[in-house]
């Protein structure tokens, strides 16, 4: 960014304006930290889960650095101090930013890097490094990678051997990628471990006296699925329905725009089974009230990754269906850790039937549990690269 001479114009503007200009000069010389990643631009909640948690550690910088985020939709963006930007090459260059004035760069988590969004989001990645921009200040946490094709699965090994430090988001990418760390998924940074503990505690108590009903949410994008996999999608929702009169459910949505046409689908379904009453939740505004959802249930089956992960961090059973080797993909970690009780492939579903359901409750409860503690301690994972930043601020600042 480059500073403007404004010192004749101090003279007419008075003393006031005198001292908005100096604060003006003051911050055109902070230096830039770029965050780029799962944006929730799409109006994904999981996607916005991320990037809340982002800003939230970020913020306690904001007073000494321009913290730039890039986004695919900045329409909507409040006046929080940061400072949004199209997420395209075009857009960035029109703030005239020099490279040497950038002191970190942070690609935190989400699904993005695969044959689907790869270009569109390492973009940045590369124009930085072709102009001479260096790797150490660059890092990746969170990442859930592929699917790949194998020229971008080369490219992407490439970006994980050249990076000062790649985190990804579950133990099994970890292995097939040889990632050089484990930093789960970066909404970790919501969670906080004494309310944690407290709600985990307050959830089994009530699931196993006060509950009558098994409370049974469900959070499935019909839409998404085609041709046999529809038809089996479907067949394993009727059976759902018919157990009606035994479970107490309700539907929730994860996308924006989306929770009117999945509940008008789902009604159409219901009236089927002469079944009206049961109860559509509307998409969540904000984690607090998907977690709320979830804790009043027994079990979630869910198509969302993120809706897994407000299960587990609730000690809710959940039952992750996927319709395509891209989810496929994004579940691999959380199948490795729970196997096929827990999340499989729709057109697998009539395997289990719903029964299965029933089961997977009680059997999960105790491995949910011991797996759920296990995983929130590797919270401390992501210390590793909150020193890494702390650092390389700390860095910069005695320069």
């Amino acid at each position: 960014m480059k500073n403007h001479q404004v010192w004749p114009i101090l003279i007419i503007l008075g003393n006031n304006k005198f001292i908005l200009i100096i604060n003006m000069l003051h911050d055109n010389k902070k230096k830039y930290i770029i965050l780029t990643g799962s944006d929730g631009g799409y109006g994904n909640l999981g996607d916005e889960f991320i990037l809340d948690a982002v800003k939230s550690f970020y913020r306690k910088f904001l007073c000494e650095y321009r913290i730039i985020i890039l986004k695919a939709n900045i329409d909507k963006e409040k006046q929080d101090g940061f400072i949004y930007v199209s997420d395209n090459e075009a857009s960035f260059n029109a703030m005239n930013i020099d490279l040497s004035s950038i002191v970190l760069v942070h690609y935190y988590g989400g699904g993005y890097l695969n044959d689907h969004w790869f270009e569109e989001k390492i973009w940045f990645y590369k124009m930085i490094s072709k102009n001479g921009f260096s790797k150490d200040g660059i890092i990746f946490s969170g990442q859930g990678l592929g699917p790949f094709s194998n020229e971008k699965r080369e490219d992407m090994l490439k970006i994980i051997n050249d990076a000062s430090i790649f985190g990804v988001r579950d133990l099994l990418l970890l292995n097939n990628f040889n990632a050089k760390q484990f930093s789960f998924d970066d909404s970790i940074f919501l969670f906080d471990k004494i309310k944690f503990i407290a709600n985990l505690i307050h959830s089994l108590i009530v699931r196993k006296i006060f509950r009558k009903k098994m409370r049974v949410a469900i959070n499935l994008r019909i839409a998404d699925f085609v041709g046999v996999e529809r038809v089996k999608y479907l067949d394993f929702l009727r059976t759902v329905f018919e157990k009606n009169s035994e479970y107490s459910i309700c539907f929730f949505s994860m996308l924006e725009n989306q929770h009117v046409t999945e509940e008008g689908d789902i009604r159409s379904m219901l009236l089927e089974f002469g079944i009206k009453d049961i109860k559509f939740h509307q998409r969540p505004k904000n984690y607090k009230e998907l977690v709320k959802i979830v804790r009043k249930n027994d079990l979630v089956i869910t198509t969302s990754y993120h809706a897994v992960l407000a299960s587990l961090y609730s000690l809710v059973p959940s039952i992750a269906i996927y319709e395509s080797e891209y989810y496929k993909e994004k579940f691999s970690g959380i199948e490795n850790l729970f196997g096929d009780r827990a999340i499989f492939k729709v057109t697998n579903i009539n395997k289990f039937g719903f029964e299965m359901l029933h089961e997977a409750l009680h059997f999960s409860l105790g491995k949910y549990f011991n797996t759920v503690i296990e995983l929130f301690k590797l919270k401390t994972c992501n210390i590793l690269f909150v020193n890494k930043i702390r650092c390389m601020l700390k860095a910069d600042a005695n320069k």
